[in-house]
């Protein structure tokens, strides 16, 4: 049913092997039309500014009948970031085996010219172009970091070896979409293959771009490449006033969290922060349970009657409250991990057991 609804056939995963490409020179800043192999591509290219602590690459397939020029547009947002995007143009209104394997030529190519570290590559695939996903994402020489369904999910094909240890893979989608339980799917399909998977649905959006899930998208990239900026936690809907939170945890009867960070913290402590942000408060499981939860996030100069009344010492800091928000259940402080603090949100969340 779901294929239908694309209008798409799942392309078998072909062993492709990538010929040896010679690291030409990079196209310059900006967006411009290439072609290899009777495939179009456009690139868009950040300034040298926008590059200088290196380059990240998003290679993006189209849905069908989709154009590249839309969907390397869609690259726009991270070319601050550094990110040069690809998007080549199939032959055909869908993806073909051929189209495929032309394209795992192109993002090898262009890893060459811009010196794309293995670490920063990602993949991401609309409708048709995410059906046809798997055998450009988990390539094994290209080592793809994370892959991304758009309005569809993952359908087969073996992860990469790399997987378990390293990659990320999401599937973003409307909740509307007749592609949702694909999505949905991709979760349980993944969970014991990659490091990390997570499902997202838009509201009020059917078989369509989730522009509104791009930030959460762009987030998960960036820590799976091992990027930080303390105070920076997407993985939450964060409320910035801890009264505000409290009244609401009150109205609707349900428990909550506090993440205290500082902005002036040492080596140590900044390593901690990361590790929290990244890790703890990333994994998927604390993701799950935590977003039942009223999320709030306070700099350390902010939470000044929270810390005393929990009698935090150190930070970063979670603090977890009892439903009706009234009382503090929990405490985490120093070195944590995921299962640690999806535990402690577990235990005043209402839906108690982790979906498949």
């Amino acid at each position: 049913m779901i294929r239908l609804l694309c209008g798409l056939a799942v392309l078998p995963l072909l062993l492709v092997t990538l010929l040896p490409v010679s690291a030409e020179d990079p196209p310059g800043p900006g967006r411009s039309t290439h072609e290899m192999d009777g495939i179009r591509y456009e690139l868009l290219v950040p300034t040298l500014e926008q590059g200088k602590d290196g380059y990240s690459l998003l290679v993006m397939l189209h849905g069908n009948g989709g154009k590249a020029v839309n969907m390397v547009e869609s690259g726009r947002p991270l070319l601050d970031r550094g990110f040069v995007t690809v998007a080549p143009k199939s032959t055909a209104l869908g993806w073909t085996t051929a189209d495929v394997a032309v394209a795992r030529k192109i993002a090898a190519k262009v890893i060459a010219q811009f010196g794309i570290e293995k670490h920063r590559r990602h993949a991401c695939g609309f409708s048709n172009g995410g059906w046809n996903l798997a055998p450009l994402a988990f390539d094994e020489k290209l080592r793809f970091r994370t892959a991304t369904w758009m309005a569809a999910g993952y359908n087969g094909g073996k992860p990469p070896r790399h997987a378990k240890k390293e990659m990320g893979c999401l599937a973003l989608a409307g909740e509307q979409d007749g592609n949702r339980g694909a999505a949905e799917k991709t979760v349980g399909l993944l969970q014991k293959k990659v490091k990390f998977v997570d499902c997202r649905l838009q509201p009020d959006l059917d078989h369509a771009y989730p522009r509104k899930l791009e930030p959460y998208w762009h987030y998960v990239m960036e820590v799976m490449e091992g990027r930080f900026t303390a105070g920076d936690q997407r993985t939450y809907d964060w409320v910035e006033s801890l009264d505000a939170a409290r009244r609401e945890m009150a109205a609707k009867k349900v428990g909550g969290f506090v993440y205290v960070w500082s902005s002036e913290a040492d080596e140590k402590e900044t390593a901690l922060t990361k590790r929290y942000q990244n890790e703890a408060l990333f994994g998927r499981a604390a993701g799950f349970f935590g977003r039942q939860l009223i999320a709030v996030k306070l700099e350390q100069k902010d939470a000044a009657d929270l810390i005393a009344e929990a009698k935090v010492k150190t930070t970063p800091a979670i603090v977890v409250f009892k439903r009706g928000g009234a009382k503090v259940s929990k405490v985490i402080t120093g070195k944590t991990s995921t299962s640690k603090v999806a535990k402690a949100f577990r235990s005043v969340a209402r839906d108690r057991k982790l979906p498949d």
